[in-house]
């Protein structure tokens, strides 16, 4: 596992993420994924 968190933050691996507010949990919990991404909260 550390060797592929580097490799993503190298660059060399791309993560699709789709992102919302952490204000906007909600929306977020009930979301669906385009593509195959992750869907992540920010502050």
């Amino acid at each position: 596992m550390p060797e592929y968190v580097a490799r993503i933050a190298r660059g060399e691996v791309e993560v699709p993420v789709q992102t919302y507010p952490l204000g906007e949990v909600a929306r977020a919990w009930t979301a669906t994924p385009v593509d195959g991404a992750r869907i992540v909260l920010t502050a």
